[in-house]
C-alpha cells in the first residue's frame, strides 16, 4: 500500500445539480481527503440554494462557470479538480471548456450537453412541462433512487419544486462550444450502470469528442452521490492524481 503522505495533494470543487442541493455532496466529500490525494474539497453552492438560497438562479451555464471562478479565487486555489452529477456535471463540463487554465480536470456525470442529447433534451423539457419542477426531479432521479431517499430528503426537494422551474432553463440552453476541446482541460465522463441506455450513448459520444475516458460507476444511476457516493469520490479521487509519466523503452544496440 502506497504511503498517502507520498501523495501529490490537489483541491477538488463539487458542484450539485438541479433540485439536488449541496448538502447531497457531503456523502462524496467525506471520502475524500489526504488519503485519496486530495487537500481540500470544496462545494460550489449554485443560486438559489444552500447559503445562496436567496440568490436568483443564474440565467446561463457561463454564470455558474463565473460562479466557480470567484469560489477558486476567494479560497485562492489557482486550478482544481472539477466534480459533478447531473447540472452540475454541465457546470464542470463548461468551466473545463471555458475556463481551462482553472481546471486541472472534470469529473462529468452525466451532464446535458445541448444539441449532442437533443432526445434527452426532450424527455426533460418534457418532464417539466408535465409535472413541473417535481416531476423533472423525479424523473432525473430514476424510480428506483426517488424511492430509496428518506421522507425528510423527499420533502425537501419536493419544497424546491419552484426554484427547479427557475433553475432548469438554463441547462436546458446551453450549446457546449465542443469545437474548442483543444482548448478544454482533461476530461472524464462517468455514466451509472444503472443509467438508461440513452445516457450512455451520450457518455459514449461525449467521449470521442473530447478525447475523453469513460467511466461506467457500478450500482449507481444518475445521482451518483445519492446511490454511490464512495465510488463517485473514488472516481474523483482518481482524477486527482497525476497522469503517469510514460517511460521509454531502451533500444537494441545489438
Amino acid at each position: 500500500m502506497s504511503d498517502a503522505r507520498s501523495l501529490p495533494t490537489v483541491a477538488v470543487v463539487l458542484v450539485h445539480g438541479v433540485g439536488f442541493g449541496p448538502d447531497t455532496l457531503a456523502p462524496v466529500a467525506a471520502f475524500l481527503g489526504p488519503a485519496a490525494g486530495v487537500e481540500r474539497v470544496l462545494v460550489l453552492e449554485r443560486r438559489g440554494y444552500g447559503a445562496r438560497a436567496a440568490a436568483v438562479p443564474a440565467a446561463t451555464v457561463g454564470e455558474h462557470v463565473d460562479d466557480l471562478v470567484e469560489l477558486l479565487d476567494a479560497h485562492g486555489v489557482d486550478r482544481a479538480v472539477v466534480a459533478g452529477t447531473s447540472g452540475g456535471a454541465t457546470v464542470a463540463l463548461a468551466a473545463a471548456l471555458l475556463a481551462p487554465g482553472r481546471v486541472a480536470r472534470a469529473v462529468v456525470h452525466e451532464p446535458a450537453v445541448g444539441t449532442l442529447s437533443p432526445d434527452l433534451r426532450r424527455l426533460v423539457r418534457g418532464a417539466l412541462q408535465d409535472g413541473g419542477g417535481l416531476g423533472l426531479v423525479r424523473a432525473l432521479a430514476g424510480a428506483t433512487t426517488w424511492e430509496a431517499l428518506d421522507e425528510e430528503r423527499r420533502a425537501a426537494v419536493s419544497a424546491r419544486a419552484a426554484l427547479v422551474e427557475r433553475d432548469a432553463p438554463a441547462f436546458l440552453a446551453w450549446e457546449p462550444p465542443l469545437g474548442r476541446t483543444l482548448l478544454a482541460a482533461p476530461v472524464v465522463c462517468t455514466v451509472g450502470d444503472r443509467s438508461p441506455p440513452l445516457r450512455h450513448d451520450i457518455a459514449r459520444r461525449l467521449g470521442h469528442l473530447l478525447d475523453a475516458p469513460v467511466e461506467v460507476l457500478p450500482d449507481c444511476g444518475h445521482l451518483a452521490q445519492l446511490d454511490a457516493p464512495a465510488t463517485f469520490a473514488a472516481a474523483v479521487a482518481r482524477a486527482a492524481q497525476p497522469a503517469p509519466t510514460p517511460t521509454s523503452t531502451p533500444r537494441s544496440t545489438a
